[in-house]
């Protein structure tokens, strides 16, 4: 491998990203017996993409963003050319997007309404009604609260401040009450440390199996459906692209336009006329 990839995979924000560059470069090495370069085309992407059949629809999406991201990395930086085609490809189907893990509001109330203490009620409905990702969730600290607002730590060390709703405030004052009200937010019961992000997945899926008994239509959801589920039912209630961005603290529109294409596409062009 040589040096242009290495700088690639140098400038990852951490280690665990830098191992899933290496890994989506080992698979296309696999399949093509090369590495992407200038000569790469769209037409190789859609190939790569079939030979992920077996993988998940997340996973698939992951190494086919990896390999776009060097692409268009070693586009800017002189490396190589690549045609429009390369540089706009998407991944249009509902298979690796949003559509494909639906939960609807009423959903996502009935599994928090099933949980089995305070804490993990109030842990899911944080992810429901402020979409956060499962690792923010576990970050947050009393000090981010102020009045109504939330400071929230994303991706890549990106900051956003979120309006809490009005019940959910009223929630998490009443924790705070009940806890020592400095520190994390959300502790483990058991050690009071921080939580480990398979603990929020084991909440999620004992609630929703909970939950299933009474409704089967539930589906086995993860902490990450719910952040779907706030977006979906926002854009169809009329919030815009731009506001859900911000809110779910996305680094452009086009993330979200491509993410949630199921939920715009399903406005009747006709309605904008």
């Amino acid at each position: 491998m040589g040096p242009i990839y290495h700088d690639w995979i140098s400038r990852a924000r951490s280690p665990h990203t830098a191992r899933i560059y290496q890994q989506s470069l080992d698979k296309w090495k696999s399949v093509f017996g090369r590495l992407p370069s200038g000569e790469t085309r769209a037409a190789n992407l859609d190939r790569f993409l079939r030979s992920m059949a077996h993988l998940s629809p997340a996973t698939k999406a992951t190494h086919i963003r990896n390999i776009k991201t060097l692409l268009r990395w070693g586009h800017d930086e002189g490396h190589w050319r690549c045609p429009p085609s390369v540089l706009k490809y998407r991944l249009r189907s509902p298979g690796t997007a949003a559509a494909s893990r639906f939960l609807s509001p009423d959903d996502a109330r009935a599994i928090i309404t099933a949980a089995g203490n305070e804490r993990d009620r109030l842990m899911l409905q944080c992810l429901f009604s402020l979409g956060l990702r499962n690792a923010e969730l576990r970050g947050l600290e009393w000090s981010d609260l102020y009045y109504d607002r939330l400071t929230v730590r994303g991706k890549g060390e990106k900051v956003r401040s979120l309006m809490v709703p009005e019940e959910l405030l009223k929630q998490l004052n009443v924790w705070r009450a009940a806890s020592s009200g400095k520190g994390l937010i959300f502790r483990s019961h058991r050690s009071g440390s921080r939580l480990e992000g398979q603990h929020v997945w084991r909440v999620v899926k004992e609630a929703a199996a909970i939950a299933r008994e009474a409704d089967p239509s539930i589906p086995d959801a993860s902490p990450h459906w719910f952040r779907h589920a706030l977006a979906s039912a926002a854009l169809q209630g009329g919030a815009t692209v731009k506001q859900v961005q911000v809110y779910l603290g996305h680094s452009s529109g086009q993330t979200t336009l491509d993410t949630y294409a199921h939920v715009i596409g399903d406005v009747a062009i006709a309605d904008f006329v």
